[in-house]
């Protein structure tokens, strides 16, 4: 059966193109003859569109008012050949691995420029306080961190603080991190100047001087303890009894916060208006040792805590104030003791007194002076 051959208006099956070639066997293939209303074409190696296919009777008794967009499980649908899709795969994996291997290559160029980079910078210096940092407390410690090795000896040669304070410089991390630690509590509300000299370090990159100053705070305390007339009491004192004691404080403290004993009793301190001063009164208290302190806890209005006790150790005794003369040579005076004696003159001011039985059971008082007051008496013998 041949292309021409055909009658018009039938409508060719799938098959029918199989037959075509059957019969036609051992001929040369004929170029497609168009006609007005169908065509026939080489075999299909890319889809069309239905409305073309229909339109043509390659797809028979296929409706006109399909849809362009054709699932593949369509029965007219044209599947890509396999062998394309695998081309194209293998293209789509060649293109990601060269992008992942110019990815890596421009990571290890970023990364080699950023090694090269930081070993160009100098070594640098970093301190744990800025510089005229305020309110640092006494018990800090002053770091230093290197950006490269540095070692400690070279570290003890270039550091100094004023004004001096004793102090050690020890690792923190390595050589890298080192810390000066003072001995002793530094002094408070004392500005400081911390100087590290010119050094290298253990790649022998100069590491430039540097300077820092700092200022700490306050260390709430007693100042002074003083007695009538603002005299200043001190361990070993002696207080007359009834004479009353005023402690005075470096700063305004919380006087909620503050407890100060006598004698292990907590005291009733009667606050100055400024409350940097306080008063305790002795009157009533028996003559004897007079031990003054302040337990640690409380704090000044500026929140900084005491941070220790405080004790003095005094005496509450009774002393004589009357007139007196010194005497090149000690005297010795005898004075009766006895109920129509009393009360006696003078024996306040005597150094010594020594008090005997006499005789019929009566009692004497031999009394050395080496600073005679003006009245004594009864005298009944001196020398």
């Amino acid at each position: 059966m041949s292309w021409r051959g055909r009658r018009p208006g039938t409508s060719r099956s799938r098959e029918e193109p199989g037959r075509w070639r059957a019969a036609g066997a051992g001929r040369r293939p004929r170029r497609p003859v168009r006609t007005p209303d169908r065509v026939r074409e080489r075999p299909l190696d890319r889809p069309l569109h239905v409305r073309t296919l229909a339109r043509n009777g390659i797809i028979p008794r296929a409706p006109l008012s399909l849809p362009t967009s054709l699932q593949e499980t369509e029965p007219w649908a044209v599947a890509a050949p396999q062998r394309r899709r695998t081309k194209r795969r293998r293209r789509i994996a060649r293109r990601g691995w060269i992008a992942l291997g110019a990815l890596v290559a421009v990571l290890l160029t970023a990364g080699g420029g950023v090694l090269a980079l930081e070993n160009a910078l100098p070594t640098s210096v970093a301190f744990n306080l800025k510089s005229g940092q305020v309110d640092v407390s006494t018990y800090s410690q002053l770091v230093f961190s290197f950006s490269r090795p540095v070692a400690l000896n070279a570290i003890e040669a270039a550091f100094s603080i004023s004004p001096a304070t004793d102090g050690a410089i020890t690792s923190v991390s390595g050589q890298t991190t080192y810390a000066w630690s003072p001995s002793k509590a530094l002094a408070d509300l004392t500005s400081y100047t911390v100087t590290l000299s010119p050094i290298s370090d253990l790649s022998h990159r100069r590491i430039p001087g540097s300077r820092w100053t700092f200022t700490t705070n306050i260390v709430p305390r007693i100042t002074t303890v003083s007695g009538a007339g603002g005299a200043a009491i001190t361990d070993g004192s002696d207080v007359d009894p009834g004479t009353p004691l005023t402690i005075k404080f470096n700063d305004a403290m919380e006087p909620i916060t503050v407890r100060v004993n006598v004698n292990a009793q907590q005291a009733d301190l009667k606050w100055a208006a400024d409350d940097r001063s306080a008063t305790i009164s002795t009157q009533g208290m028996p003559s004897g040792p007079l031990v003054i302190g302040m337990d640690p806890g409380g704090k000044d209005q500026t929140g900084h805590h005491v941070p220790g006790t405080f004790t003095l150790k005094a005496g509450l005794y009774y002393h004589d104030h009357e007139h007196t003369t010194a005497l090149k040579y000690p005297a010795l005076i005898q004075m009766p003791n006895d109920y129509f004696a009393r009360d006696q003159n003078g024996m306040q001011a005597a150094d010594v007194v020594f008090e005997y039985l006499a005789e019929g059971g009566i009692t004497r008082c031999t009394a050395i002076f080496q600073n005679v007051p003006d009245l004594i008496g009864p005298m009944r013998s001196s020398r």
